[in-house]
């Protein structure tokens, strides 16, 4: 038994915790209560056999489902496989179906579909299709169903309209410094900003290096130093967690339609260039706590709102 819930903790799921096959429960839900949350990808565990209870819900974990997920688990033995209220995205893969969909919960995540193989006759007792939801995500019973909410885009979502347990940028400022790779910020920009309807995204969210996305140079083969993603119908909002990237220099967004703030605009030391014309911005408060800014475009913005 392994259980860890509600301590904090940020960063990846150690590789180590894999290697424990003969774990019967783990338990790491719950870390981003109380200001952690554990990222990168959901582990396959896939050599555990005789794991009953696995809960990981309610942190940032934001792969899809591995291929390989809980493949030698005993479907006889397993009785709660808990990943809600994270940033799984993706398709529910068929494989998952070995396993009682009373004992599975996907919900609140980013799942993008679910595998005929798990539907059945009705995928909302998978999950709530998007432009429904209900409290636990999935259809309650053969009697009861989803509710219809026409701003829900996930499978799986459990609230209608804006939730306030849901922030507008995926994960909190603690956890972003803390323990996100440059690739994994560049993810949440595909997902924030509308990535699947973006004119060009070419090789964005591929096996590719990130530094071969579009838009994207790198320092050392691996640092992003500039992101230019000019007129490319970016939508949404810009996740200000990119302030973080280390070694970022330019940071061109213009002509696109974007929720901006510059809360941790502080936190770019190498950030020398900013286009952010043409975005629909009203407000720049914090900017001016940009340490390096030597060259800035706020041109044909909203700020008569303001």
């Amino acid at each position: 038994f392994l259980q860890l819930q509600a301590n904090q903790f940020v960063g990846a799921i150690p590789a180590a915790i894999s290697d424990m096959t003969g774990l019967i429960t783990l338990n790491l839900s719950d870390q981003k209560s109380k200001g952690g949350g554990l990222t990168g990808s959901l582990p396959g565990f896939s050599a555990m056999p005789d794991l009953k209870v696995l809960d990981l819900s309610n942190n940032y974990l934001h792969s899809e489902i591995p291929s390989n997920f809980l493949a030698m688990t005993n479907i006889n033995n397993v009785d709660s496989l808990d990943v809600s209220s994270n940033e799984i995205r993706g398709e529910l893969p068929g494989s998952l179906s070995r396993f009682p969909l009373s004992s599975m919960d996907f919900a609140d995540n980013k799942i993008t579909g679910v595998a005929a193989e798990l539907c059945g006759n009705n995928c909302a007792l998978v999950l709530c299709a998007p432009t429904t939801y209900s409290e636990s995500g999935k259809q309650p019973s053969e009697s009861e169903f989803c509710q219809h909410c026409p701003s829900t885009v996930y499978w799986g979502t459990t609230f209608c309209g804006t939730s306030p347990t849901k922030p507008l940028v995926s994960l909190p400022d603690t956890v972003l410094g803390a323990s996100l790779s440059d690739v994994d910020f560049l993810e949440l920009i595909y997902e924030s900003c509308g990535g699947k309807k973006w004119f060009n995204s070419d090789k964005w969210m591929s096996s590719e290096s990130h530094c071969n996305w579009f838009g994207i140079t790198c320092v050392d083969g691996t640092f992003v130093q500039s992101i230019i993603l000019s007129a490319n119908n970016l939508n949404g909002v810009f996740p200000t967690g990119v302030f973080y990237l280390s070694r970022l220099e330019t940071l061109v967004i213009d002509s696109n339609d974007l929720q901006l703030d510059f809360a941790e605009v502080k936190y770019a030391t190498k950030l020398t260039t900013l286009d952010i014309s043409d975005i629909g911005i009203s407000d720049l408060e914090g900017l001016k706590h940009a340490p390096s800014l030597l060259s800035l475009d706020i041109s044909r913005n909203d700020f008569h709102r303001s």
